[in-house]
């Protein structure tokens, strides 16, 4: 006859760490306040164990489901899938679990994710806003019914929301990028992205534009070609269009990966040579970067330190310290230089 092991409980772990279920729980939560070698000891004794905590009585002591809600603009775009990615990796350092929302440019759905139930679950909120500026999500929060979880934003959209906020450096980022295009011996370098839409276009125009000024050139409109999307088919026909008209250029800078990869796209069907006529830069370092032919030079505009701060400022949300309403923290940049440039 087969005798069913019966599952380790908290009182088990404390039981051989030698410590009181109290701290095991402390631990478990990931707690401040608790010795890292008694941290060691009771993480030792649960793998012994194989303890797995009950998420539901957990939940009803602490409160807390231990699942953070991720609102986010979509996942086909590469940089927000991967953004995505560092933000579960970053909640599992703090045992939080991450559900999903995708926008797809929705605005409704977009008001009613901030304000229906599928929020009121979660301890806390990591919004990328889409469609909203500061001042709308400050007041669709304002009309939630009930609790209202901590929220943390990320990226340039909603910048006057009385949240705190993880940014980028996108006009030093950018400015630096287009820098390095310079140093490669550009010296009319297309702008493909750029549009009015709050967010991170007008800083990263505000960038190239600085580092042509810098290097004693003059922005010519010309060069200069907006875009209502950031995809692959954008960067495409605005070379195309740059090479139909017969404006010279000779180099890109595409506001972010998916138009600098359409560019080179562009550039290889048309015989253009990268970065021997033409060089390219983009932004947001996506896995394709890597292996585009030639590599793409972008900008990392620090994806992984961005989910770290996001969940740090969550976490001391969470336990209630006191975090500036408007507080914007920002991750280092580094420009990766690949194939595409010349320097």
């Amino acid at each position: 006859m087969t005798v069913e092991r019966q599952p380790a409980t908290l009182r088990d772990v404390a039981r051989l760490a030698g410590v009181s279920p109290a701290t095991v729980s402390n631990v478990m939560q990931n707690r401040p306040r608790v010795a890292a070698e008694t941290r060691r000891r009771v993480r030792e004794a649960a793998r012994a164990l194989q303890y797995e905590p009950n998420p539901l009585a957990r939940s009803l002591r602490s409160g807390r489901t231990g699942t953070v809600a991720l609102i986010t603009p979509g996942l086909r775009n590469s940089f927000f899938a991967e953004l995505a990615s560092e933000l579960i990796r970053a909640a599992g350092a703090y045992d939080l679990r991450v559900s999903v929302e995708v926008l797809d440019g929705d605005r409704h759905r977009e008001e009613s994710t901030l304000t229906g139930v599928w929020t009121s679950y979660a301890d806390g909120i990591l919004y990328i806003p889409q469609e909203l500026n500061g001042h709308e999500i400050d007041y669709v929060l304002a009309s939630r019914a009930g609790r209202r979880p901590p929220v943390v934003l990320l990226g340039e959209r909603g910048a006057d929301a009385a949240c705190p906020q993880v940014t980028y450096r996108n006009r030093d980022a950018s400015r630096a990028a287009v820098e390095t295009l310079i140093a490669g011996g550009a010296r009319r370098i297309a702008a493909i992205g750029p549009h009015e839409r709050p967010g991170s276009a007008t800083p990263r125009f505000e960038g190239y534009a600085a580092a042509l000024v810098e290097a004693g050139l003059v922005p010519s409109p010309e060069l200069v070609r907006e875009t209502t999307t950031w995809h692959r088919s954008a960067g495409m026909e605005a070379v195309r269009d740059l090479l139909a008209d017969g404006v010279e250029f000779d180099a890109v800078f595409g506001f972010n990966d998916m138009i600098a990869l359409g560019a080179l796209a562009a550039l290889a069907n048309a015989g253009v040579r990268v970065p021997h006529d033409v060089q390219v830069v983009g932004f947001d370092d996506v896995d394709e970067a890597t292996y585009s032919v030639p590599g793409l030079t972008t900008v990392d505009p620090g994806k992984a330190a961005a989910a770290d701060l996001a969940l740090g400022l969550l976490d001391s949300l969470l336990r209630g310290d006191d975090v500036p309403e408007q507080g914007h923290v920002s991750p280092d940049f580094t420009v990766v230089v690949r194939d595409s440039t010349r320097t």
